[in-house]
């Protein structure tokens, strides 16, 4: 047998370690979804490193609102993309606990 990456061996030790064959598959398609979608507690933070740039009236630089926006859309853009990727998940996981009742 050839060489296996470590994610496509967890799938393929989850088959062979499993008898009743939806188990088997329930315990395959787990160890997909574990790998393509893994949980996450909470949506990445956008990183906001950007110096004050503009510049007062009397010389001293203050920060740029437009760019604390840009930030705030760049994060809210994260939050979605995560509710996305768990909401997927979920779906993905009742479909592999539907098996596991079997």
């Amino acid at each position: 047998m050839t060489d296996l990456s470590s994610q496509a061996q967890a799938i393929v030790d989850s088959y062979e370690n499993t008898t009743d064959k939806y188990k088997a598959l329930a315990a395959v398609l787990r160890a997909f979804v574990d790998e393509i979608v893994p949980h996450e507690d909470e949506a990445p933070k956008a990183v906001f490193n950007c110096e004050p740039t503009l510049q007062n009236k009397d010389g001293t630089f203050r920060y740029d609102h437009g760019q604390y926006l840009r930030r705030q859309f760049d994060q809210d853009k994260l939050d979605i993309r995560w509710e996305q990727r768990q909401q997927t998940r979920a779906m993905m996981l009742a479909i592999v606990t539907e098996l596991e009742n079997v």
